[in-house]
């Protein structure tokens, strides 16, 4: 008897309860309804979870084009980088700071190849024990708690 190929959904949710358990996140013991229905349950027995997720930042640690001398924006008019993704991720993680709060931040990839900066480091002075990549030193300044491989980590 073979094993069936994982379905997307399967993939998904072992991914997310990797990185929940990643972030410290431990679930408690599904209630029984009468549990649930216990008298002095309330909201305080609850979580809430915050993903934050970013995808391909391609080398940009900040909004600036540097071909164009000029601040990069997307197709869409939105200015990108991480310097402005740590704005955005400290205002949420302040925001959702208390008790039965968690904010999770995860990006999909694509992160080390786009830009000049990107490109000294790959061909210019590849990294090495020594060295760590500023995409990596800036992701962790902004608290990243996973990143995927998107194919350009491999170009």
């Amino acid at each position: 008897m073979t094993t069936p190929a994982p379905t997307r959904r399967t993939v998904l949710s072992t991914g997310a309860a990797a990185t929940l358990a990643a972030a410290g996140y431990t679930a408690a013991p599904a209630a029984s309804a009468a549990t649930a229905a216990r008298p002095g349950r309330g909201h305080h027995d609850r979580a809430r979870l915050t993903v934050l997720g970013t995808t391909d930042l391609h080398g940009h640690v900040l909004n600036w084009d540097y071909f164009k001398n000029a601040d990069y924006t997307d197709k869409a008019g939105n200015e990108i980088g991480l310097a402005q993704v740590r704005t955005l991720v400290e205002a949420v993680r302040a925001e959702r700071s208390g008790p039965g709060e968690l904010v999770v931040t995860l990006d999909a990839g694509d992160t080390i190849q786009g830009t000049p900066l990107a490109y000294y480091y790959a061909k210019i002075d590849p990294i090495d024990d020594r060295t760590i990549h500023p995409m990596a030193t800036a992701m962790n300044l902004v608290g990243y708690d996973a990143a995927a491989l998107g194919n350009h980590e491999f170009n």
